[in-house]
């Protein structure tokens, strides 16, 4: 799958052809078809089933650690996000298939978006359980508003990884700034925590 991930994210929906994606994984195309008779678009969607399931942990637990403040919870998932795009290959090379070569897909495009969306749905309702509580947010600031802005901002740092990467923040206070912008813009008393 890492190698499917990185062909994808390389050379797009069209370009990662099952050759190409045999010869990243040190094997013969025939193998590949083999195990996805369903084409690409079965490799996709399982593709992402698993690599999602393999680093959505991590990347979620800063938002279920109990002792945090909702600032702190936030400011360190997006810290940690942030930190993964830029550093971390293989979760960058998802991110992209994720937002840019998922939605592309054909025939099977659509079981891909739904997996997708039900990600997303499950990230949504973590942020709701941060930034859902009363007097948490910032007044006229609607929980769901707030999720909406985090997840703007995710999708936009994964086209950012995909397309530029070069302008992710690239270290740890650069990272921290950003983060403390969404938190201060959203959660009250956010600039007081971070």
């Amino acid at each position: 799958m890492d190698a499917a991930t990185v062909a994808f994210a390389e050379r797009g929906y069209e370009g990662a052809t099952f050759e190409h994606i045999g010869a990243r994984a040190g094997v013969t195309r025939g193998a590949v078809h083999h195990h996805f008779r369903g084409g690409k678009d079965e490799l996709l969607v399982q593709l992402l089933v698993e690599q999602w399931a393999r680093h959505g942990d991590a990347v979620l637990a800063p938002l279920r650690e109990p002792a945090g403040s909702p600032a702190d919870r936030l400011g360190g998932f997006l810290v940690g996000y942030l930190r993964r795009l830029a550093e971390d290959a293989s979760f960058r090379a998802l991110a992209t298939v994720t937002t840019l070569v998922a939605p592309h897909a054909r025939a099977g495009g659509e079981e891909g978006l739904q997996e997708h969306r039900r990600s997303l749905d499950g990230w949504r309702a973590e942020l709701h359980g941060v930034l859902g509580p009363s007097g948490v947010l910032r007044a006229g600031v609607t929980p769901d508003m707030a999720v909406f802005v985090v997840v703007a901002v995710v999708l936009g740092s994964n086209d950012t990884a995909a397309l530029e990467p070069d302008r992710l923040p690239s270290t740890d206070s650069e990272r921290r700034a950003a983060a403390a912008a969404v938190v201060h813009g959203l959660i009250e008393g956010g600039d007081d925590e971070r």
